[in-house]
């Protein structure tokens, strides 16, 4: 499920980067509450047990001052009523941003990234919350890495925007 179509110079370009560099957290947690109400709605997704917002390093964190993803996924939980877990996918290697990497490089960029803490297997569906997926990559590599630790979860994804 997404709500934005990325498309550059329009409203959407700078809807993200004001969430994602501006500390504008509010469009995200506000963004988070519409998807909420969405999935509200959706009877697959009344069996998720956790929100998982898409970690970032915790040194990339600490510069930018908060994950994008995690205010997201507060805002689900808000008006969804399930809880937010951020601790247990945790990204353990800082890698290059992405923006300017094509497919490929995206993909092997990815590889190795995340830790999977066995307290996945506590949970039976997960949602996965991103701010914006481009070709996946990220997505696919945690998806991975949860799996490798409980193959029987099922896994969910939402995202702000796709560009």
């Amino acid at each position: 499920m997404l709500i934005l179509l990325f498309k550059k110079q329009k409203s959407s370009q700078s809807v993200l980067f004001s969430l994602k560099y501006k500390n504008a957290t509010a469009i995200g947690r506000y963004f988070g509450q519409r998807i909420g109400d969405r999935i509200n709605t959706i009877s697959s997704f009344s069996t998720i047990d956790a929100i998982i917002p898409v970690p970032l390093h915790p040194k990339k964190e600490f510069i930018r001052g908060y994950n994008q993803s995690k205010f997201i996924a507060d805002g689900i939980s808000d008006t969804f009523g399930k809880p937010v877990n951020n601790a247990v996918v945790k990204r353990i290697r800082h890698n290059e941003t992405q923006t300017k990497k094509n497919r490929f490089q995206r993909w092997d960029n990815v590889q190795g990234l995340f830790f999977v803490d066995k307290a996945i297997k506590n949970y039976a569906h997960v949602l996965l919350v991103d701010d914006v997926i481009t070709t996946g990559s990220t997505i696919e590599a945690i998806i991975v890495s949860i799996k490798a630790i409980h193959p029987e979860v099922k896994v969910s994804v939402v995202t702000l925007a796709i560009a």
